[in-house]
């Protein structure tokens, strides 16, 4: 009680709720990264080099977008969970 009191854990349902927002924005930026990415993809589909470095930098470019659409959300990723999102994922 005495962490919980000092602010060194937070509830439940906020971690579940902060969890739930990073992976719908996952799948949303997912989703859009596929539906603009393929065909600039496809063309280097015979280079699995040049193919994989494409997207991982598209994909971290509509991610970013993606996270920052989701501040203004009514279910956004909270702000304790942001930077660890960004990190994990390579977005400045």
């Amino acid at each position: 009680m005495a962490r919980r009191d000092l602010g060194h854990l937070i509830p439940k349902r906020e971690a579940q709720d902060g969890a739930r927002a990073a992976a719908i924005w996952m799948r949303l930026g997912w989703r859009l990264w596929l539906s603009s990415a393929i065909p600039d993809l496809l063309p280097l589909a015979d280079d699995p080099r040049a193919f994989k470095a494409k997207a991982e930098e598209t994909f971290s470019e509509v991610l970013a977008v993606a996270l920052r659409n989701s501040q203004e959300a009514k279910l956004s990723i909270p702000e304790w969970a942001m930077p660890v999102t960004q990190e994990e994922f390579h977005i400045q």
